[in-house]
């Protein structure tokens, strides 16, 4: 079975003015992934995405080393990951990296732009701007100079590929304008289920397929997961805790758990169609008896009794 990878992320949070957001959060995450390298650190930025969709950001930083993006338009190169890496923000919440690949954006050079191609970069659909991670770049060769209100970036050849203004909030942020009618997001099934918030798959898929959602390209390659939100929103009852809240008994024959199951759908052995069991509490030690009918209970608990004192030297069991 796969293991879930998470990183816990912290936040450092500085605010820049938006004409149309007024005043606008964004959040430097940082995390540590617990399961691989202690090196693995990631960061995203997690703001409200633009209501017309007719933008796309790019922010410089030299505080992670993970490059993250929503755009999957701009991947010119991914592969799934199995499991998902989750960013995980100091207030609990989970932000899925879903893919990593080879990401391509126009970097402001003067009067011009260039293109920056950006290798190990994580596809992580629910944040709203791309993170571009100054380390990942200093390792490939790049060259970062600040001063004078902007940062100048230089190729490993010598070459300047960039020169980024400083915005009034202090960031080194690029912004691109869409054409809005021409901009086709693709999409997987799963995300559109996500954003329509949590109808049916199938009929998210018909919304597409009837020209009622325009301006989204589902990936036919994409394939129907279990949506965690559905199973937890779904669920009759309380989950059973993992840890134990109370002590172990101490000795054999303290403390007894049993259960009945049934009925099978297919006779067991001997038309046998119940099972009850006996689990010792300081032992965890276990005995199964098959049963024909649940009548068969009593007989069942005395058997495991006369076996528990016989094998075992105690007396009668204290508490079943």
């Amino acid at each position: 079975m796969a293991t879930e990878k998470v990183i816990n992320c912290t936040s450092l949070v500085s605010a820049e003015p938006d004409p149309m957001l007024g005043t606008e959060d964004v959040l430097h995450l940082e995390g540590e992934d617990t399961e691989q390298d202690k090196r693995e650190w990631a960061g995203a930025v997690i703001t409200p995405r633009d209501k017309d969709n007719q933008i796309c950001v790019e922010l410089y930083d030299s505080g992670t080393i993970r490059h993250i993006s929503p755009y999957k338009s701009d991947f010119v190169s991914y592969a799934p990951l199995s499991p998902p890496i989750f960013l995980n923000t100091a207030n609990q919440q989970h932000f899925p990296a879903i893919e990593c690949g080879t990401l391509i954006v126009q970097v402001p050079n003067g009067g011009t732009e260039s293109k920056l191609t950006l290798h190990g970069a994580l596809h992580a659909p629910s944040i709203s701007y791309t993170l571009v991670s100054i380390a990942a770049l200093d390792e490939e060769g790049y060259h970062t100079h600040i001063g004078a209100g902007h940062l100048n970036l230089t190729s490993p050849q010598g070459d300047r590929i960039g020169h980024i203004p400083r915005t009034q909030g202090h960031l080194y942020k690029v912004v691109h304008v869409l054409d809005s009618a021409n901009t086709v997001e693709p999409m997987s099934i799963i995300e559109l289920h996500h954003r329509m918030g949590h109808i049916a798959v199938e009929s998210t898929r018909k919304l597409v397929i009837s020209g009622t959602i325009v301006g989204i390209e589902l990936d036919t390659n994409s394939q129907v997961v279990d949506c965690d939100a559905c199973i937890f929103t779904h669920a009759t009852q309380l989950p059973i805790p993992k840890v134990r809240i109370s002590p172990l008994a101490q000795n054999f024959r303290d403390e007894v758990h049993t259960d009945v199951w049934g009925p099978s759908t297919i006779s067991m052995r001997q038309n046998r169609r119940y099972f009850i069991t006996f689990m010792d509490d300081t032992t965890q030690y276990t005995m199964t008896f098959l049963l024909h009918s649940k009548d068969k209970t009593l007989e069942a608990y005395k058997t495991f009794e006369v076996w528990a004192i016989t094998q075992h030297h105690c007396k009668a069991i204290k508490v079943l």
